[in-house]
């Protein structure tokens, strides 16, 4: 284990138990070692610099790191261009939150993380939906009845109505594809979902060797769709969305 008195870049955390081989260079062509603290090491490389910038390259050495580790074990990964004022400032981390990070660690050992989007592949979502759903028909031919202007509280009242339905939708499809998914997978979190024509938004967490079976569970969960859907599943990446993990030097 090297010693520094330098500033270090921090990739991730692993179980020091493991024997990991690091024949790389990190954040400004580095050398990647490690830092112990009882029961865990924090992957890093010595850097000039106390701000990274995210250029192309920083981002590249970062997940290339990330890349490396995962192929040996699964790590804790850190958000990129965190920086420590030195080794102590590690070992100081590590024993506060020994705990937490053997926790996710142990829990996070031999688990990889898959995406899953299910979006509507449709222009106007908005009309889909008026096709679709007598209730918000009925109001929008109330609202604009005689091609007159509708007031702005019946416009509002109108896309209340439609998100109401969206959300509605967003529900039943979520549990559609939850049953599915649920004897592969050993937690699903449902992340946000940035645009209205996105219905789930799904990271997964999954043992290694279930992946194939995670790809024949989706396919059986989009029989349940007509061809307006697409599925979109990506991975096996580092589980970055189980973990929740507050750095700061």
């Amino acid at each position: 284990m090297k010693k520094s008195t330098q500033a270090n870049y921090l990739y991730a955390f692993v179980l020091s138990k493991e024997k990991l081989t690091f024949g790389i260079k990190g954040i400004e062509a580095s050398q990647v070692y490690v830092i112990t603290k009882g029961k865990v090491s924090a992957i890093v490389s010595d850097v000039q610099n106390k701000k990274i910038r995210g250029q192309r390259k920083n981002i590249a050495a970062h997940h290339h790191v990330l890349l490396n580790i995962m192929a040996q074990t699964t790590p804790l990964p850190v958000v990129f261009g965190i920086i420590s004022n030195d080794s102590k400032d590690i070992k100081d981390f590590l024993t506060k939150n020994q705990k937490y990070l053997l926790n996710r660690l142990n829990y996070l050992s031999g688990k990889v993380e898959m995406t899953l989007k299910v979006s509507l592949n449709i222009s106007n979502i908005f009309e889909y939906f008026i096709n679709n759903n007598i209730e918000l028909r009925q109001a929008r031919d109330r609202v604009f009845k005689g091609n007159r202007e509708p007031a702005p509280a019946d416009k509002i009242e109108i896309g209340r109505l439609f998100n109401k339905l969206l959300d509605r939708e967003r529900i039943r499809h979520t549990d559609t594809v939850e049953k599915e998914l649920s004897d592969c997978c050993v937690e699903i979190k449902h992340l946000p979902c940035r645009n209205e024509n996105l219905m789930i938004n799904f990271a997964c967490l999954i043992d290694k060797n279930q992946e194939k079976q995670f790809e024949t569970s989706v396919f059986s969960a989009a029989n349940h769709f007509d061809d307006s859907f697409s599925f979109d599943y990506n991975g096996p990446f580092i589980p970055h969305n189980f973990i929740d993990l507050d750095i700061s030097f």
